[in-house]
């Protein structure tokens, strides 16, 4: 449901804009924000009946999530998952919110063009997320997962590239979809191989630190691409981005997986 958001979202945008402002698009977005909130205001009978199952499971230690980070490093195929997840992600988050920025600068005369590129990014992350629940196994899910840092780096490359004196503004549109599978295939194997390797006992550990991580990406990342394309500009902090993400795909889908837990005992990457 959230990746075909990410698809319907920007496509209804991208095609509200050629016949109607972006004010208007603002609009429709704070009726959803009331609908939503009416939503959440029905839902106080279920929300009583959540609060007094939390009491019943109060008696459990407050450290619950504090040493998820030991149980992370103690595991080499863990630890290298989760900086290579959330390597990918700062960068995600990076450019994520300076896409307008360069859109703005490379095609300025097509506001349209944000919800094309945004829906292109969130097809591709479904298709993915199709074509990978339809399977019983994944076979080879960390090879996998360096494939999703080459597809996304490679388009993010690509975009970065763009010049629209000697390119239509579709070849963007082309890049878009292989980006989105990238970001798709790391986010679905990292939660896979997460559940996988994790001794289920210690699960929540294990993701209330990844949490904690994720939600440090999300408060640095953004911040931080505002200052880098102040100084650089949107185009030279997309290339360079994408060289980062491509060289570590690169270097992680070349390094042999072994886990010291496992007796150093090779694992079928």
């Amino acid at each position: 449901m959230f990746q075909i958001a990410k698809v319907v979202g920007p496509f209804l945008g991208a095609a509200a804009l050629t016949f109607t402002t972006p004010k208007a698009c603002i609009l429709v977005n704070a009726a959803a924000c009331i609908i939503s909130i009416g939503v959440l205001f029905s839902l106080k009978k279920a929300g009583k009946n959540i609060q007094g199952q939390a009491a019943r499971s109060s008696h459990q230690p407050k450290e619950t999530y504090s040493n998820g980070w030991k149980i992370v490093f103690q595991h080499s195929i863990l630890l290298r998952v989760v900086m290579l997840f959330h390597l990918s992600y700062f960068v995600v988050m990076l450019v994520d919110a300076q896409i307008s920025i360069f859109l703005r600068d490379v095609l300025p005369h097509h506001p349209e063009m944000l919800g094309w590129l945004l829906s292109g990014i969130g097809l591709g992350a479904l298709a993915t997320g199709v074509y990978l629940n339809r399977k019983k196994q994944v076979h080879h899910p960390f090879r996998l997962l360096s494939l999703g840092l080459l597809l996304f780096g490679g388009s993010l490359f690509f975009i970065s590239c763009f010049n629209p004196a000697v390119m239509s503004r579709y070849f963007i549109l082309i890049a878009a979809p292989i980006g989105g599978a990238g970001v798709g295939l790391n986010l679905l194997l990292f939660n896979y191989i997460v559940q996988t390797y994790s001794d289920k006992e210690h699960l929540g550990k294990v993701y209330g630190f990844i949490n904690t991580l994720t939600s440090a990406v999300l408060l640095t990342a953004p911040l931080l691409g505002g200052m880098v394309v102040k100084l650089a500009g949107a185009q030279t902090t997309f290339l360079t981005a994408a060289i980062i993400v491509v060289v570590v795909g690169f270097v992680s889908i070349l390094m042999p997986l072994r886990d010291k837990r496992e007796g150093n005992v090779q694992i079928d990457a």
